[in-house]
């Protein structure tokens, strides 16, 4: 599951343990999200206003395959959207302040409603979004043209 929400996180039997032991963290120059009636949905690029990366809050765990071979698996935590995002989308991703990062992957804090309370908003100053072209749908395309303004 690639999003895990921040209500849950804890409580949730799929999330409860990587929450309790297997924080991480998952640096990104940004995100898409798209708006609009199905079949013409507009993508929007999010990015980070004050800082060159957004760092999400995640969490991880390792399975075994039925081949017998591990593998690693994260989730981004999302929650309500900011003033700002809720143009967009009613989530958004938690993004952690550089002040937070210990606290965060602390792998000795088990304190639930501590940790809980990073799992916020983003300050409403700190995103910015423009829309892109609709190529950012197609998994085969990959360049720095699909972050730039339409």
């Amino acid at each position: 599951m690639i999003n895990a929400r921040s209500e849950s996180v804890n409580s949730k039997k799929s999330f409860k343990r990587s929450f309790e032991r297997h924080r991480c963290m998952v640096p990104a120059i940004g995100f898409y999200e798209w708006k609009g009636e199905k079949g013409n949905k507009t993508p929007y690029y999010i990015f980070p206003t004050h800082e060159e990366l957004f760092t999400f809050a995640g969490i991880y765990s390792v399975w075994k395959s039925p081949k017998g071979e591990k593998v690693p698996t994260y989730s981004i935590i999302t929650t309500e959207a900011n003033n700002t995002m809720t143009e967009l989308h009613d989530r958004m991703p938690v993004m952690l302040l550089k002040e937070e990062f210990d606290e965060w992957l602390d792998p000795t804090n088990r304190n639930a409603s501590g940790l809980k309370e990073l799992l916020k908003p983003f300050p409403d100053d700190a995103i910015g979004f423009h829309e892109v072209g609709k190529a950012v749908g197609k998994v085969q395309n990959n360049s720095k043209k699909l972050i730039e303004v339409v």
